[in-house]
C-alpha cells in the first residue's frame, strides 16, 4: 500500500455497508470514495454505513470535509486512528462500542414511543388540555 494514495475496500452484507479506508484521504481518492458512498446510498434499505478509518495515515481539507459530511449523514466512523484527535470530539467511535450496530425495529419503536411519552408528559405538566387528552386515552401523566 502506498501511504500517499487512498485505497478503500467495500464490504456490503446484509447487516451493514462498510468502507475500510487505508492511506491518505485526500485528492482524487476523496472524490472516488465519495462517489462509491453516494452510489451505495440507493441500495442500503435501512442498513447502517460504517467507515473504518483505522488505517488512514493523513487527510487534507477535502478529506476532513468528507468525514464531516459522513458524520452529519449518519455514517458511523470507527477507528481508532492516529488522526482521530484531529477531528471534533465524538466523530470517531470505537469499533467495538456497539454504536455502529444496526438497531432492530423494536429498538426504534421503543425510542420513538419513549420520546412521544416524554413530550406528552411535559405538555401534561404544563397544559390542562394535554391532561384532558391523556384522561380520554385512559392514561395519567
Amino acid at each position: 500500500m502506498n501511504h500517499n494514495q487512498l485505497e478503500y475496500y467495500i464490504h456490503d452484507n446484509r447487516s451493514a455497508f462498510r468502507l475500510k479506508l487505508a492511506g491518505s484521504l485526500g485528492g482524487a481518492g476523496v472524490k472516488s470514495v465519495h462517489d462509491a458512498w453516494r452510489t451505495a446510498l440507493s441500495t442500503l434499505r435501512g442498513r447502517p454505513v460504517i467507515a473504518d478509518i483505522s488505517l488512514v495515515t493523513a487527510f487534507d481539507t477535502e478529506g476532513h470535509e468528507l468525514l464531516m459530511l459522513w458524520h452529519e449523514a449518519g455514517v458511523h466512523i470507527v477507528g481508532p486512528s492516529p488522526l482521530s484527535n484531529k477531528l471534533p470530539m465524538g466523530i470517531v467511535k470505537d469499533a467495538d462500542s456497539g454504536s455502529a450496530r444496526r438497531r432492530s425495529w423494536r429498538q426504534h419503536m421503543t425510542e420513538f414511543l419513549t420520546r412521544c411519552f416524554v413530550r406528552v408528559s411535559i405538555c401534561a405538566a404544563n397544559d390542562d388540555r394535554a391532561t384532558d387528552i391523556l384522561a380520554s386515552a385512559g392514561t395519567r401523566p
